[in-house]
């Protein structure tokens, strides 16, 4: 196996061991089979550009290889509680073992970390700014990185969101882990709208099963409060006095339609 060193700390005593580089798979899938109606909601603005930086050796298509980071310990424990628990594990060895990340993501979240802003990339592509919130989301560290995600986000080319899709989620998972409100509310909305449960996203290696299981418990909510107002009105429209029956029924038999439609459409899983 091919060994890579990386010197972050040339006087750091510790060695962060990256194996299985870049295996990871932070790509989601929607069903296909999902209806996604149009929203009128307006669109935010979200954008895209290029990834630099100095770790252009780590070869994505050389997974038969090993990274080796070296680090100051000092800076990691800071920054990381993770991180800090991995080297009281490993005091003796002076070896963290991590598995699968994305190479150049890690090594730029560690430079952040060390304070060498030299060696950290301006300008970064949608796919590169998630790899490095999944590093990030890991090892939680998200405070050490806060400005600098902030000054990615403002110097990103626009785009917009305004539907449900892969791109979506993944714009939701990284707000969440950089903590832009403004993108994660507009996203945890289409999301809400849209979402039938755990069979809507594959999301393979992403971590944001918690995140859509909260969003999935308050659509449950809404929707039996629906359901309850539904219920509740076509009771009223069924003993209603002084309209006549034969404008009633229609508007009954539209309501009675609406509950149906959502017990088999929520309730029925």
């Amino acid at each position: 196996m091919r060994s890579v060193t990386y010197e972050i700390d040339p006087q750091g005593a510790i060695e962060v061991i990256l194996q299985d580089p870049d295996t990871q798979c932070t790509s989601p899938l929607l069903s296909t089979a999902i209806p996604i109606p149009p929203t009128e909601q307006a669109p935010v603005k979200v954008k895209k550009g290029e990834e630099g930086g100095e770790q252009d050796d780590f070869s994505r298509n050389d997974k038969e290889v090993q990274i080796r980071m070296r680090v100051s310990s000092h800076h990691l424990s800071l920054a990381s509680p993770i991180l800090s628990s991995l080297l009281q594990q490993s005091a003796e060895a002076n070896e963290i073992y991590l598995t699968g990340w994305d190479a150049k993501a890690l090594a730029t979240v560690l430079n952040v970390i060390h304070g060498r802003n030299a060696q950290v990339p301006r300008n970064v592509n949608f796919e590169f700014l998630t790899q490095v919130a999944a590093v990030v989301h890991h090892l939680e560290c998200a405070e050490a990185v806060q400005l600098l995600s902030s000054f990615w986000l403002s110097t990103l080319e626009e785009a917009a969101v305004s539907n449900f899709n892969s791109k979506c989620v993944l714009w939701m998972f990284n707000s969440w882990v950089f903590s832009w409100r403004k993108e994660f509310s507009h996203c945890a909305q289409l999301v809400l709208s849209n979402y039938r449960g755990p069979n809507t996203v594959i999301l393979y290696d992403l971590p944001l099963t918690e995140v859509l299981d909260k969003i999935d418990g308050m659509r449950i909510v809404l929707i039996k409060k629906v359901f309850t107002a539904l219920e509740s009105l076509e009771q009223t429209l069924s003993t209603e006095r002084g309209c006549p029956e034969a404008r009633l029924r229609p508007v009954i038999k539209r309501v009675e339609e609406e509950i149906e439609d959502i017990e088999l459409t929520y309730f029925q899983s």
